[in-house]
């Protein structure tokens, strides 16, 4: 499991490993937040979509093949990405390992996170 986590000036703890003074978590609202996590998933969908490559006459096959090959490289490009988006955002401090939680088991997480991470397919991002 992999996350990318925005505080805002309601969290628990007013610091993080990007503003150990707190200064912007404590100017943040929870609005600004969640704005910033939507803008950072938005970009990060962007950056993942292939570019369509379309062959006259190409066989069902092929085109199979293409359509899984591009996905593949669509999932890679997603996690490069966003491994990189929480090196660069995250204020928690898995973002130094681009926000990897590594192997989460149930009871062990923060209840409303655990529904959307186990409720999440390899590769898909969530708002939670």
């Amino acid at each position: 499991v992999s996350h990318i986590l925005v505080k805002h000036s309601q969290s628990r703890r007013l610091s993080s490993r990007i503003d150990p003074a707190g200064e912007q978590i404590k100017n943040r609202s929870v609005e600004d937040a969640m704005q910033q996590v939507a803008d950072m998933r938005a970009a990060l969908l962007a950056n993942a979509t292939p570019e369509a490559e379309e062959e006259p006459g190409e066989s069902e096959a092929t085109e199979r093949t293409l359509e899984r090959d591009a996905r593949k490289a669509s999932t890679s490009r997603l996690q490069a990405a966003f491994h990189e988006m929480a090196k660069a955002r995250s204020d928690c401090n898995s973002g130094a390992k681009g926000g990897s939680l590594g192997v989460v088991a149930p009871g062990k997480m923060p209840k409303q996170f655990q529904q959307a991470a186990f409720d999440l397919h390899v590769g898909q991002l969530s708002m939670a």
